[in-house]
């Protein structure tokens, strides 16, 4: 079968182009920004990262339009951890009963001024792991693969985190179920799997 030029042309849009890349880093700057600070736990290191994401991103073959935006985001995620390296704690005695992994349907918080901080506060690599699989929903052995970490690293860590992150109502964390957050802009009303 042969393709005419206009073929070609319908077969090439199907994949993203510099342009396709900067109008997503120009249309989602502020959602980039947040996500690239929140790793980072600083302004100019977040803004190292998306420039270098943004750089990274119109270099990248291959990757469908539908795709950009997940695109995106992962090349920001990437340059935060070459940035930062964050590193697990060593926690050879740190015990997690596989029911407390159960226990946490749902975090909600609710107060976005409480939110930010604590997740500033915690430790680097803690708080990579949380934003990575809580907010931004990535599974605990893609959120391993990407730090170079173990399974069992990633977990103890996104326990921990939410520990810390937990809205405490009379002394005790507040969990509630909840709807998983818009996909388009999330407003850290987090949902635990």
């Amino acid at each position: 079968m042969k393709f005419c030029k206009r073929d070609r042309l319908a077969e090439e849009r199907k994949y993203a182009g510099a342009d396709d890349f900067r109008q997503v880093f120009t249309n989602d700057r502020d959602r980039l920004y947040e996500l690239a600070f929140l790793l980072a736990g600083d302004m100019e290191k977040a803004e190292r990262i998306i420039g270098a994401g943004l750089e990274d991103s119109v270099k990248s073959t291959g990757v469908f339009k539908d795709w950009a935006h997940n695109w995106a985001k992962h090349t920001v995620i990437q340059n935060a951890i070459r940035l930062v390296n964050p590193q697990p704690r060593v926690d050879a005695d740190f015990y997690v009963p596989e029911s407390l992994f159960t226990t946490f349907k749902a975090l909600n918080i609710q107060d976005r001024e409480i939110a930010l901080p604590r997740i500033l506060d915690l430790a680097e690599f803690d708080r990579f792991v949380f934003v990575i699989t809580v907010l931004e929903h990535y599974s605990d052995h893609d959120c391993a693969l990407l730090l170079s970490a173990f399974f069992r690293d990633v977990r103890h860590s996104r326990l921990r985190a939410m520990r810390n992150i937990a809205v405490l109502e009379n002394g005790e964390a507040s969990f509630v179920e909840s709807t998983p957050p818009e996909r388009a802009r999330p407003q850290l009303q987090v949902q635990v799997s």
